[in-house]
């Protein structure tokens, strides 16, 4: 986890967030932990949800701040949806 809490870090440090820390984005290579699937990363402040996400908190496992053309925040707490 410490890879990808340094990965995140890096993102933020250089003013980005990433919407979309699951499973399915993080990849384990012979080189280390990458992340993928930058299709819900921006600049922090501009960078929103998809006004058409699926919302089943059950099915998707996002967190409490997650929402319908929502911005995308930092996430300070070292917690992800379903990581």
């Amino acid at each position: 986890m410490e890879e990808l809490w340094k990965a995140v870090k890096t993102l933020h440090d250089a003013g980005y967030v990433h919407g979309d820390i699951r499973r399915p984005n993080i990849m384990i290579t012979t080189e280390g932990l990458k992340l993928i699937d930058f299709d819900w990363c921006g600049e922090v402040g501009t960078a929103k949800y998809p006004a058409d996400i699926f919302m089943d908190p059950v099915r998707n496992g996002w967190h409490h701040g997650v929402s319908r053309g929502g911005l995308i925040e930092r996430n300070t707490t070292n917690t992800c949806s379903t990581v």
